[in-house]
């Protein structure tokens, strides 16, 4: 059974990818058989803003919240948690982008030098 996830590991599932509210709601409209044009005329939203919600481009805040609840179903409280685990996940990506960039520049900048110290050495 090797197979078998270890359930005693406590490690955090921390995937390299992020996924935004609008998956979730691209979940439900097919679901329904909704498009994304119907989908605005059920919540009033702007097609401009259905579109950056869907992309993770806007933020869910506790107004859209409450009309996706009463829209698509679930909670208020379900929706501003999803958000809020989507914006979390982007600033620890973001960090790891961060990080690796820093350590490039790092082993980049040890790099030259120790060029520039072989160099120095055989004059």
């Amino acid at each position: 059974m090797d197979w078998w996830p270890n359930m005693s590991d406590t490690r955090a599932f921390a995937p390299a990818w992020v996924s935004p509210p609008g998956d979730t709601i691209a979940d439900f409209l097919r679901e329904r058989g909704w498009s994304a044009r119907e989908f605005a005329r059920q919540t009033g939203f702007a097609m401009t803003y259905v579109r950056a919600v869907m992309r993770g481009d806007a933020v869910i805040t506790h107004q859209v919240a409450e009309r996706l609840a009463a829209v698509l179903g679930s909670t208020t409280e379900f929706w501003l948690a999803r958000e809020d685990r989507y914006q979390s996940s982007v600033e620890r990506l973001r960090g790891q982008v961060v990080r690796l960039a820093v350590d490039a520049v790092a082993q980049g900048s040890a790099s030259e030098r120790g060029a520039n110290d072989a160099g120095d050495a055989s004059e």
